[in-house]
């Protein structure tokens, strides 16, 4: 009979996993490592996690998990304009606080995962993302765009200012983002928005 995962054990495992991924590195890190900082036998992490892969990759989601939370109150804004601005700093913010984890969704995207193996929490946010485009779509208070592609874009637009920030070591943005609003501002917001 098949044991029950704790899901106090996978957060324990999770947390060794960032800590461990933030100090070696990914390529580095080892499970052995992991389970030992997580308190269990290596055995007993592969229980949860398959791979070293699979691990950060669960990581991953939830960085992203948390990102949709912070932003769905954001979607239901009235103001369109006040929405795409909001959700855009809120998503720059808060990815820069989380740049360790935004790391494994470059490496995400290094693995070269099918489209079937997409991280669930990135698929959720886009579909999310896409469903509040397109009812402002239909209010006709942004231009009408594929919503799924339109959501995919905006999230990779935010994604490679925090990449870049990586790169470069920064932890302020600000030369980006008036460019960043005024370019998504433009391309989504009809000149005088109903609302």
């Amino acid at each position: 009979m098949a044991r029950t995962a704790d899901p106090h054990r996978r957060e324990a495992i999770l947390r060794a996993a960032r800590e461990i991924f933030m100090e070696q590195g990914y390529t580095k890190a080892r499970m052995l490592d992991i389970a030992a900082r997580a308190e269990m036998a290596t055995g007993t992490l592969y229980l949860y996690f398959d791979s070293k892969q699979t691990l950060a990759m669960a990581l991953a989601d939830s960085v992203l998990e948390g990102l949709t939370e912070v932003i769905m109150p954001i979607l239901a804004l009235e103001s369109t304009p006040t929405m795409i601005r909001e959700c855009v700093q809120t998503a720059i913010r808060f990815s820069l606080q989380h740049t360790d984890l935004f790391r494994l969704l470059g490496l995400e995207a290094g693995l070269n995962l099918e489209a079937e193996q997409q991280l669930p929490a990135r698929l959720r946010l886009h579909a999310l993302l896409a469903t509040a485009l397109e009812q402002r779509m239909q209010q006709n208070t942004i231009y009408s765009y594929q919503p799924l592609a339109l959501a995919e874009i905006l999230a990779g637009l935010i994604e490679w200012v925090v990449t870049m920030a990586m790169i470069r070591g920064e932890s302020d943005v600000s030369h980006y983002e008036p460019t960043l609003l005024q370019f998504i501002e433009q391309a989504l917001l009809p000149p005088n928005p109903t609302h």
